[in-house]
Protein backbone atom coordinates (compact mmCIF):
# COMPACT_ATOMS: atom_id res chain seq x y z
CA UNK A 1 0.00 0.00 0.00
CA UNK A 2 2.83 2.41 0.81
CA UNK A 3 4.32 1.82 -2.65
CA UNK A 4 1.00 2.61 -4.29
CA UNK A 5 0.68 5.83 -2.28
CA UNK A 6 4.22 6.87 -3.27
CA UNK A 7 3.38 6.31 -6.93
CA UNK A 8 0.15 8.27 -6.61
CA UNK A 9 2.03 11.11 -4.94
CA UNK A 10 4.55 11.14 -7.80
CA UNK A 11 1.75 11.24 -10.37
CA UNK A 12 0.06 14.12 -8.58
CA UNK A 13 3.34 16.04 -8.38
CA UNK A 14 3.95 15.54 -12.10
CA UNK A 15 0.40 16.66 -12.90
CA UNK A 16 0.76 19.81 -10.79
CA UNK A 17 4.01 20.68 -12.57
CA UNK A 18 2.49 20.07 -16.01
CA UNK A 19 -0.56 22.20 -15.20
CA UNK A 20 1.74 25.03 -14.07
CA UNK A 21 3.57 24.83 -17.41
CA UNK A 22 0.25 25.11 -19.25
CA UNK A 23 -0.64 28.11 -17.08
CA UNK A 24 2.65 29.81 -17.99
CA UNK A 25 2.00 29.13 -21.68
CA UNK A 26 -1.41 30.76 -21.46
CA UNK A 27 0.29 33.76 -19.87
CA UNK A 28 2.55 34.18 -22.89
CA UNK A 29 5.58 32.09 -21.92
CA UNK A 30 7.21 30.09 -24.72
CA UNK A 31 5.45 26.80 -25.39
CA UNK A 32 6.59 23.44 -24.24
CA UNK A 33 5.25 19.97 -24.81
CA UNK A 34 3.35 18.66 -21.82
CA UNK A 35 2.20 15.15 -21.03
CA UNK A 36 -0.92 15.85 -19.00
CA UNK A 37 -2.81 12.58 -18.63
CA UNK A 38 0.25 10.39 -19.08
CA UNK A 39 1.66 10.64 -15.57
CA UNK A 40 1.16 6.95 -14.81
CA UNK A 41 3.36 5.99 -17.79
CA UNK A 42 6.32 7.96 -16.44
CA UNK A 43 5.86 6.73 -12.88
CA UNK A 44 5.43 3.13 -14.02
CA UNK A 45 8.52 3.13 -16.22
CA UNK A 46 10.73 4.75 -13.59
CA UNK A 47 9.33 2.41 -10.94
CA UNK A 48 10.37 -0.60 -13.00
CA UNK A 49 13.98 0.55 -13.47
CA UNK A 50 16.74 -1.28 -11.66
CA UNK A 51 20.06 0.10 -10.45
CA UNK A 52 21.85 -1.39 -13.47
CA UNK A 53 19.53 0.38 -15.93
CA UNK A 54 20.44 3.65 -17.63
CA UNK A 55 18.13 6.20 -19.17
CA UNK A 56 18.87 8.94 -21.67
CA UNK A 57 16.90 12.17 -21.63
CA UNK A 58 17.32 15.53 -23.33
CA UNK A 59 19.96 16.52 -20.74
CA UNK A 60 22.06 13.39 -21.20
CA UNK A 61 22.70 10.12 -19.47
CA UNK A 62 21.17 9.75 -16.01
CA UNK A 63 22.76 7.28 -13.61
CA UNK A 64 20.30 5.76 -11.16
CA UNK A 65 21.31 5.57 -7.53
CA UNK A 66 21.49 2.18 -5.92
Amino acid sequence: MADALCRLEAMLLIRAHEEKLVEFQRGGAPGTCTSVGQEACAVGVVGALESRDRILDAAGLVQLRE
